[in-house]
């Protein structure tokens, strides 16, 4: 079955509000330390105002991942620096994919529509923040041809995790 990332629109923002939600939930909520904390980070990132601002600005576009139906999300902001370095390109914001469609092998070719993007917006380096935490994500964007760039903290109101900031250039 053939896999599209389809640019979302206003129209789709219950959808990515839902996959959000659904698929963030699934593979991050143990990282977090409290329920509360959890709930606001996913409506700061996935709430229908943050949807419909983050739809409106001109750098950042929002996909859903499909096959036969909405499997995921990314979200791509272009033009985008590391802090504190010289590097800048395409940061992948996000890639979520639905707990029933993780392990079925879209991920390399969801990360080739990913290169195609960020090169059609004169992008020549892509970028992404990984938690530390987890290896199996770390090993696979290598798989891809990233690289460690550096190390950072992602802080939140009630806890800091360890991230990697890991860049590839195309």
């Amino acid at each position: 079955m053939a896999l599209t990332l389809s640019l979302a629109t206003e129209h789709d923002i219950a959808l990515l509000n839902d996959l959000g939600g659904r698929s963030y939930r699934h593979h991050f909520a143990d990282v977090w330390d409290s329920e509360t904390a959890l709930e606001q980070y996913l409506e700061a990132e996935y709430g229908l105002q943050a949807l419909h601002f983050s739809l409106m600005q001109e750098n950042i576009e929002w996909f859903i991942i499909r096959t036969t139906q909405a499997i995921g999300l990314v979200k791509l902001s272009y033009a985008q620096q590391i802090p504190d370095e010289a590097h800048i390109g395409t940061l992948i914001n996000k890639i979520y994919l639905l707990p029933q469609s993780t392990g079925q092998g879209h991920g390399q070719a969801i990360f080739q529509h990913i290169e195609d993007l960020a090169k059609q917006h004169g992008d020549h380096f892509i970028w992404l923040e990984v938690l530390a935490s987890n290896p199996a994500a770390k090993s696979f964007y290598q798989r891809c041809g990233m690289h460690l760039i550096k190390n950072t903290l992602f802080v939140a109101t009630t806890q800091q995790s360890q991230m990697h900031i890991l860049g590839k250039n195309l």
